[in-house]
């Protein structure tokens, strides 16, 4: 990202990028300080990569893939529970997470 800035004049949009990466990491880093047994380490981080990479296309990207993310994730969260029959069924976030990414940079 750093060499796309420079070789097209984009600080701005490296600046907003790393900002939104930092505000996304520190809210899920509280989130998962708050319910562990919720999320995890990765969840977290694969949070802030996507956030900075969103962040890159502005406002607009970066709001519609993570909701689209969160939603996605919230979506499998009850299949998951309809399914096992567990309110607290354990899942990997990671591929809904990266799919609302995807279409959240598709549709916004």
């Amino acid at each position: 990202m750093t060499m796309a800035a420079a070789a097209e004049n984009r600080w701005t949009n490296l600046g907003f990028a790393c900002g939104a990466a930092l505000g996304v990491l520190a809210m899920a880093a509280a989130v998962q300080a708050v319910a562990p047994e919720h999320t995890g380490g990765g969840d977290t981080a694969l949070y802030g990569a996507v956030a900075l990479y969103l962040g890159w296309f502005g406002w607009n990207v970066l709001a519609t893939g993570l909701l689209l993310a969160a939603g996605l994730t919230a979506v499998v969260a009850i299949a998951v529970a309809v399914v096992t029959h567990q309110a607290r069924a354990r899942f990997p976030a990671g591929p809904s997470v990266l799919a609302g990414a995807l279409l959240g940079m598709l549709f916004a």
